[in-house]
Formats: structure tokens, sequence, C-alpha cells
């Protein structure tokens, strides 16, 4: 769970609540991208910056 302080206000609740992705295949058709990583270590490595910035805590 994010750690966002008091009040959680509506528009905070709706934002982390909503759905979105953003396919890559424009970028790599105009620029040439590739990813470096795979999303599950990016997404891994994110969570584990997130926990040692305090960021994220245990529910």
């Amino acid at each position: 769970m994010l750690d966002l302080g008091l009040p959680v206000t509506e528009e905070q609740l709706r934002f982390f609540a909503m759905e979105n992705s953003y396919p890559s295949d424009k970028a790599k058709a105009l620029l040439e991208y590739e990813p470096r990583v795979p999303i599950k270590e990016g997404m891994s490595r994110t969570e584990s910056w997130l926990r040692k910035e305090g960021h994220l805590v245990e529910a």
C-alpha cells in the first residue's frame, strides 16, 4: 500500500484505481526504442526502490 498520508483525497483514490497501459510500439517504430529490462524485472526494481525510500508500506 502506498503511504499517501492523511487525508487521502477522492482524486488520489481515483488516480490509483485507474487501469492504464501504454504500448511502446510507437516509440519502437519512431525512435528504435528497446526496453533494457523486462517489465517484471522493472516492476520488481521499482517496488524495491519504493520500499527502500519508505513510499511503499505493508498493508
